[in-house]
């Protein structure tokens, strides 16, 4: 009887709980297969799409513009119709775009309304003539959408078009100015005049590749728009 006990204690139990924690030891030291991800692990590594991937369409239209990285941002949630002809669809994109402008300036304006408080009466003055300006601008490209009705033909002719946008451009052009103009007559570090421009060089980007798509449109694409202008630096 005693011997048996000390087989157990001895030979049985130990080998017992040499197996039983042989199975935690391995398994931590096994790499041989990887454990499967969640569903919340394969939607977190997904990449996604490049502007790279934008389709050879948008990518060839906005080679034809001044601005060819604001211009695909722009496109980028264009969708259209592969069995369209090029002209259709280089129509369709210059509405897209003019649109895409228009949310920009009416987001634009809200903004510089909310956000900015002036001390200067000059400034003040000058911000309210800019926030008009912008209204106009709005004004002017919704009615330069309307030469694109019927969307399905090419207007008679772009010049209408052409003059609207460029008189929007001026607007941008005349507010940007305005603050130049303070700066120089009031010897003023202008804040706002600085934060103006970062604001509306963009649109008036925008403006000048949707007279750049016009162009295309006209001269089958031979040379990109020329916007004069956009390069007055504070």
């Amino acid at each position: 009887m005693k011997s048996s006990s000390s087989l157990l204690l001895t030979t049985i139990i130990p080998v017992t709980l040499l197996l039983f924690m042989s199975t935690f030891l391995f398994s931590d030291h096994d790499h041989s297969t990887a454990p499967t991800p969640s569903i919340s692990m394969i939607v977190n590594i997904r990449p996604s799409m490049p502007q790279a991937d934008l389709d050879p369409f948008i990518t060839n239209t906005c080679n034809n513009t001044l601005y060819p990285s604001i211009c695909s941002q722009t496109l980028s949630t264009f969708q259209h119709n592969l069995n369209r002809n090029n002209r259709a669809t280089l129509r369709h994109a210059l509405q897209h775009t003019i649109q895409k402008t228009i949310n920009r300036v009416t987001k634009s304006r809200t903004n510089i309304i909310a956000s900015l408080n002036f001390d200067n009466i000059q400034e003040n003055m000058w911000i309210n003539n800019c926030v008009e300006l912008l209204h106009l601008t709005a004004y002017e490209l919704q009615e330069s959408v309307k030469q694109l009705n019927p969307i399905d033909k090419d207007p008679s002719s772009y010049d209408t078009m052409k003059n609207i946008l460029g008189a929007a451009m001026t607007n941008k052009k005349t507010c940007i100015q305005g603050f130049f103009h303070l700066k120089l007559d009031l010897h003023m570090n202008s804040r706002v005049g600085l934060y103006m421009q970062k604001t509306l060089t963009p649109i008036m980007q925008m403006i000048c590749n949707g007279l750049g798509i016009i162009n295309y449109l006209e001269s089958e694409g031979q040379l990109a728009y020329s916007c004069p202008g956009l390069d007055d630096r504070f």
